[in-house]
């Protein structure tokens, strides 16, 4: 809120709040008109309007001022005028609008013309391209974008005729009705992308946008924390840490990541289990010297002493700070209660006790472990680059092969686990964890086959949303009409590791449901068993297919930087593709949730 209204009492301060009535129009809803009753808690003292408006305008020349009306009515037109005017005054706006604030309001205003055209059926696709625009935007402008208000009105209503949008397109595809896309969509095939594998067995994806506004690489290699020598738990973690600290070619500890950061990028790591996965993004003219320095790393590190000691007080550091973390601490007892005798169980992270006392003691080099880590693991055949630039195919193809043939191919094979962490003898069990946060759940747990190869079915996909389902008679809505809850997720909650997953549903319980667990675990299985007698359901599969071709067309640029999981032929769509329907994998996969496979966290 940024002023009172009018007939505010004067005593209105922190902690007062207004009452009132929205009603939401109905052409956003496609239904009757409704009204919305809401409670507005002031948390802090409202900016005096008038007065700031005053100090501002009087800095703003009166010749500015009359432009700047100027092009506000005209963004107020695009909405106004329909077809070929709308959409040129539009594209005319678009190039001399440079303030993201005004970029919103215009990509909005676009967005109401296409909605109240007589043709909207074909402007579908286009309505969701501009809402993912003004959703960048508002990203970006979080911080400097005063008039919290406008931004959020203009966010709410994009987000409204973007859900609309959607479930029409989805509407259409069921009645099998052709959609026809504005010629400018700007869907991925826009770009070119040319997958190739070097001579050293590295595969690569290349990707040439010559609109890009930044360019990016990403190596991904799978191996990762579940890798860890037993004499030295948290070396995965380290060397991930490490590898950016100098390479033979530019041995300067900062070298890389001032490069990067002084030429508008910015860069990024992650361990898993299972694989590490190493990002950057910079500004176009700089990708050459920035792929460089990144392929070094991969070729000739350095690991140096004074380095590896730094990092790892760094670590320990990190890790005091996760002990206190909610999720940290649950998956920590998770391992910690599994199979002692599976990668699953080791100290993943890292601290000074486990890379530095142990070690000692039992007479270990951590640096030559480094070595030997990177050396034995970090080899071309089980490594996948991608690589984005304004560049074209040929190009980035002339950059990137002599850059990144000198990484070593060691015929090193991806590690592959036969055995669940958590098989029989560590089931029917119930954990309870004393929280720290403020928090109440349940986590139920199932160990499953890994389902990964099956890909272009995704049975585990079907159940995680058959099972989250939120709508009347789902296991959520039931909970809450009980009271029990206010939300329910399922997935893979421990990440996805080559020959074995888990299926997870987890909870958000209320204090009424804390004291009827065992009754909201009775629910759950209640729910799996009605799934079971139905048998899976093509129909629904089919939605969720639409669904994916949807999210495929529209994803975003990031989304697509790792494909270690998929053929490269594949890598592009797999994450999307759901064009088989298996109900004998679905079928296989509900056996597997059972009441005596199952343990419970509370």
């Amino acid at each position: 809120m940024r002023s009172y209204p009018l007939g505010t009492p004067n005593n209105v301060s922190k902690g007062s709040y207004f009452t009132g009535c929205i009603k939401l129009a109905d052409n956003y809803t496609r239904r009757k008109a409704e009204d919305f009753e809401f409670k507005y808690v002031i948390d802090s003292q409202p900016i005096e309007t008038s007065k700031r408006n005053d100090t501002n305008e009087s800095k703003i020349s009166p010749e500015d001022q009359f432009n700047s009306a100027v092009n506000d009515l005209k963004i107020s037109w695009v909405s106004i005028l329909k077809g070929k005017a709308s959409e040129d005054l539009f594209n005319e706006l678009l190039e001399s609008n440079e303030s993201d604030v005004n970029q919103m309001r215009l990509l909005l205003a676009r967005m109401r013309a296409l909605d109240s055209d007589s043709r909207r059926s074909q402007h579908l696709y286009r309505q969701i391209c501009l809402a993912n625009k003004v959703e960048e935007k508002s990203d970006d402008i979080r911080q400097a974008l005063k008039d919290l208000q406008t931004k959020t009105s203009t966010v709410l209503e994009v987000l409204v005729l973007k859900g609309v949008a959607i479930c029409d397109l989805i509407d259409e595809h069921k009645n099998n009705t052709p959609v026809t896309s504005d010629k400018d969509i700007p869907v991925p095939n826009k770009r070119e992308y040319k997958g190739l594998v070097l001579r050293n067995g590295l595969k690569v994806l290349l990707i040439s946008d010559v609109e890009a506004d930044k360019s990016a690489a990403s190596l991904s290699l799978n191996v990762g924390l579940m890798s860890d020598p037993r004499e030295v738990q948290g070396l995965a973690h380290l060397l991930e840490c490490m590898l950016f600290l100098g390479s033979r070619k530019y041995p300067g500890d900062n070298d890389y990541h001032k490069y990067i950061s002084s030429n508008g990028g910015s860069c990024t790591t992650r361990t898993t289990y299972t694989y590490t996965a190493y990002l950057f993004d910079i500004a176009t003219d700089y990708l050459p010297g920035a792929l460089d320095r990144f392929a070094q790393f991969f070729i000739e590190p350095l690991f140096t002493e004074s380095a590896t000691e730094r990092e790892i007080n760094a670590i320990n550091s990190e890790y005091e700070s996760c002990i206190t973390i909610g999720h940290f601490r649950e998956d920590a007892v998770d391992r910690c209660l599994s199979d002692p005798d599976h990668d699953y169980s080791k100290f993943q992270i890292g601290n000074n006790e486990s890379l530095k006392e142990i070690p000692y003691a039992k007479g270990i080099d951590v640096r030559q472990e480094l070595l030997s880590f990177h050396k034995r693991w970090y080899s071309a055949n089980i490594m996948s680059l991608v690589v984005l630039g304004k560049e074209s195919i040929q190009e980035l193809q002339e950059l990137v092969i002599p850059m990144f043939s000198g990484i070593r191919n060691n015929s090193a094979i991806a590690p592959k686990w036969t055995t669940n962490p958590f098989s029989d003898p560590y089931l029917r069990k119930q954990c309870f964890i004393v929280p720290i946060d403020d928090i109440q759940s349940m986590k139920i747990m199932f160990p499953i086959p890994d389902m990964s190869a099956h890909y272009r079915s995704k049975p585990k996909w079907y159940l995680d949303n058959l099972i989250g389902h939120e709508g009347p008679g789902s296991l959520l809505s039931e909970l809450r009409s009980r009271n029990w809850c206010t939300q329910l997720n399922t997935g893979c909650c421990c990440g996805r590791s080559p020959g074995f997953e888990f299926f997870c549903i987890t909870v958000n319980l209320t204090e009424q449901g804390m004291d009827h667990t065992d009754d909201i675990i009775a629910l759950v299985f209640q729910y799996i068993n009605l799934l079971k007698r139905e048998g899976p359901n093509e129909s629904f599969h089919n939605e969720l297919r639409q669904t994916h071709e949807i999210d495929f067309r529209f994803y975003e640029m990031w989304s697509n930087m790792y494909f270690t999981d998929y053929p490269i032929d594949e890598c592009m769509s797999a994450k999307y593709t759901m064009d088989e329907f298996r109900p004998d994998l679905i079928t296989d996969l509900l056996n597997h949730l059972t009441p005596d496979r199952m343990r419970v966290t509370v």
